[in-house]
């Protein structure tokens, strides 16, 4: 153990040694022999020169870590109820307090499971979020009040854990992870304010915020999660110019991201600039069970009849959001 500790402290810059330390069951060690385990590895580790880290275990009955040591907070009992325990234990015996209650934190549940449904369906767990743990479920929880004698004073951060038990690849974990990580980072970052509900300001602000990232998601190749709590927008680009010879216009005249909407809710206008309209295409990869759309691609034709500049504009909208549109010029030259 001590050749192990100190080669890992070696490599490593930080100032933490994370000793796990979860789900050691009963008929393999006692809990006094569980104890005496970890008291001694917390002593190689100390002696390494890291500070103590580990799940919220290690603060239990025998156990004697030094001070400084950090505790990580996984179990989703709240308040005083059976389980939050280790919480408490780990105040009492001066060891700060990293919140992860699995029910708030833990990216490898589903998004919606038992009777709401079963989404994604080959992802993700369902026993820490029996209805699921949306992007709500993240932000709405206070750290510093989630556990009966654990304040603001103890706890010194928040963590998402990504478990890999069900995902076979990064396009995977991008699923689990995104939109809901943006959450936890803002309930970590920001001051403690009322986050108790759907309607509280604090929700209501972040997820508008939060639906303007989807182009941003789309645009990097992020294969996030589109739920239905953020109200995803509509956003278009389109090319500054373009050089219609012979008056003719053909092909991609935008770029859209519509996250988590079919091609087929999706409308298109055209104004070519020059007194007429006509209906665009919208094409794109759409969407499976556990992969978001892609950017779409809009396009149309048009013959200009005559040489000039035209000023056009591509709007495109969707049931229950507000239209999008972009504009385009075009330089209309007669062929030599």
């Amino acid at each position: 153990m001590t050749a192990i500790i100190d080669q890992l402290a070696a490599l490593t810059p930080g100032p933490y040694h994370d000793l796990g330390g979860d789900e050691v069951p009963s008929t393999v060690l006692s809990q006094s022999q569980y104890a005496a385990f970890i008291n001694k590895e917390a002593g190689i580790v100390r002696a390494a020169g890291k500070t103590v880290m580990g799940w919220a275990d290690i603060a239990g009955p025998g156990t004697d870590l030094g001070t400084p040591a950090v505790a990580e907070y996984w179990n989703p009992a709240s308040g005083s109820d059976p389980g939050s325990e280790t919480g408490t234990e780990a105040v009492a015996k001066g060891m700060q307090v990293v919140m992860a209650p699995a029910n708030h934190a833990y990216l490898d549940q589903k998004y919606l499971a038992g009777s709401a449904g079963n989404v994604p369906s080959t992802l993700g767990l369902s026993w820490a979020c029996n209805s699921g743990c949306d992007v709500d479920q993240f932000h709405n929880w206070d750290p510093g009040s989630y556990v009966t004698g654990v304040t603001d004073r103890n706890v010194i951060g928040v963590e998402g854990a990504m478990w890999g038990e069900t995902v076979t690849n990064l396009s995977d974990v991008d699923y689990m992870v995104f939109p809901r990580l943006l959450a936890l980072a803002e309930l970590g970052w920001s001051p403690r304010t009322d986050r108790t509900s759907e309607q509280s300001p604090a929700y209501q602000d972040f997820i508008v915020r939060l639906a303007a990232q989807g182009a941003r998601f789309e645009s990097g190749g992020v294969n996030f999660y589109p739920t239905p709590e953020v109200p995803w927008r509509l956003d278009l680009s389109a090319p500054r110019a373009a050089t219609a010879f012979g008056g003719r216009v053909s092909g991609a005249l935008a770029t859209l991201s519509a996250p988590g909407r079919p091609v087929g809710a999706l409308t298109t206008t055209i104004n070519w600039g020059d007194g007429t309209t006509s209906d665009g295409t919208v094409t794109g990869t759409a969407a499976t069970p556990t992969t978001v759309n892609g950017l779409y691609t809009v396009s149309g034709n048009h013959r200009y009849r005559r040489p000039g500049v035209y000023v056009g504009t591509v709007t495109v909208t969707a049931p229950g959001t507000a239209p999008a549109t972009a504009a385009f010029l075009v330089l209309v030259r007669r062929r030599d």
